[in-house]
């Protein structure tokens, strides 16, 4: 696949955000998409995607989620004991989620433009402070924290 995507020939929600798409397959049950910062694009070579078909003949069904991967570097904006109490004591998910950096600017425009998320069902998975109990809820004293690899 060539690199030179111009981003004028994209619809105007994958232009504006400063990504491109590289590449996409649609398989069963399977759509990927591969995206890229439009400044890196041109390190983009020789893409290739390979399908491997399954079913009779192939056939494709209608896609209907989308599980983005990838390590988004989002974190909480509230302190550690205000999420404490609301995690571990209420199970107050959706104060907590309110509280995500990623769902704020989402809500503002600056990222996944035109994307919805699907109502979320389980708790959240944030990075734990190195052996704790402890979320890491605050970027400033994240960063202050040297933290172990799994």
């Amino acid at each position: 696949m060539s690199a030179n995507l111009n981003p004028s020939e994209l619809p105007d929600s994958q232009a504006g955000g400063g990504n491109a798409l590289a590449t996409s397959k649609q398989m069963v049950y399977v759509f990927l998409s591969v995206w890229v910062r439009l400044g890196l694009l041109p390190h983009v070579l020789e893409l290739r995607v390979s399908p491997v078909w399954t079913g009779i003949m192939g056939y494709t069904w209608e896609i209907s989620k989308v599980i983005w991967l990838g390590d988004l570097n989002y974190h909480l904006t509230t302190s550690r004991n205000d999420a404490q109490e609301q995690l571990v004591q209420r199970n107050d998910w959706q104060a907590l989620f309110e509280k995500d950096q990623l769902r704020i600017e989402q809500k503002a425009g600056r990222v996944f433009t035109g994307w919805k998320e699907g109502r979320i069902y389980f708790p959240p998975t944030y990075k734990y402070l190195a052996n704790s109990d402890n979320y890491v809820v605050n970027v400033a004293k994240s960063r202050e924290i040297k933290c172990n690899p799994a």
